[in-house]
């Protein structure tokens, strides 16, 4: 079915949802007695909206933090160790660079310790 299909679909059954009781009325088959005082019941075709709360928070009837919303459950032991493209080798390229782990680099004690265990974890 197609895009315009499916927006047609939509419509014809949000308009009979809305005014089944005028259809069955013009069908004579309705249990309500029609009160020729009120207006004809067969335009009742105003669109639901959403407010602008549920606009700017969900993505269809999804939540969209589903984090904070308790909605998603991530299994973090695997997804920790999932390697996403950054292998140790690669990592040290990049960390190498850096003016702490440079021969000449004056540093204090703390921070040569850091520089020696993340050197000891990457370098090949």
């Amino acid at each position: 079915m197609t895009g315009v299909g499916k927006l047609s679909m939509k419509m014809i059954y949000q308009y009979i949802r809305k005014n089944f009781e005028w259809i069955l009325q013009q069908l004579g088959v309705s249990d309500v007695l029609v009160n020729p005082l009120q207006p004809s019941p067969g335009q009742n075709i105003k669109e639901h909206q959403q407010s602008l709360i549920d606009i700017m928070f969900h993505i269809g009837n999804q939540s969209f933090d589903q984090l904070l919303s308790g909605q998603l459950d991530i299994d973090y032991n695997s997804w920790f160790q999932t390697p996403m493209s950054m292998s140790a080798e690669k990592a040290w390229l990049q960390v190498s660079q850096r003016w702490e782990f440079q021969p000449t680099a004056k540093l204090s004690v703390h921070e040569a310790l850091m520089v020696s265990f993340i050197t000891s974890q990457l370098k090949p």
